[in-house]
């Protein structure tokens, strides 16, 4: 049998981009599912459903990009916080023992 929608890996390189290991695990199990029904009921059973589940998959891999983008920016905000939270405290002891001298 010929198979006519390419692998699902042809379908996120021409997308860009680098995919989750998430996001292609599921991507793999669907297009392996999709042979199954290729097999069984021809090329054309997928022709509507395909363009839009790769559409999906690539806004699932986008969001976990992005969630990975957010956690990468939370942590930093973490550090820069306790950064302050330290110099925050060491002026505050520099008042108080300069109220001490005056």
């Amino acid at each position: 049998m010929e198979t006519v929608y390419g692998s699902h890996d042809e379908v996120f390189s021409s997308s860009g981009g680098t995919v989750s290991e998430r996001v292609q695990t599921l991507a793999s199990n669907i297009y392996r599912e999709f042979e199954v029904m290729m097999s069984t009921y021809g090329d054309g059973v997928i022709k509507n459903l395909m363009p839009q589940i790769v559409t999906i998959l690539e806004s699932l891999n986008q969001a976990y990009r992005e969630k990975q983008e957010h956690e990468v920016e939370l942590e930093l905000l973490h550090v820069e916080n306790d950064n302050l939270k330290v110099q925050f405290e060491r002026e505050k002891q520099l008042r108080k023992t300069n109220e001490q001298v005056n």
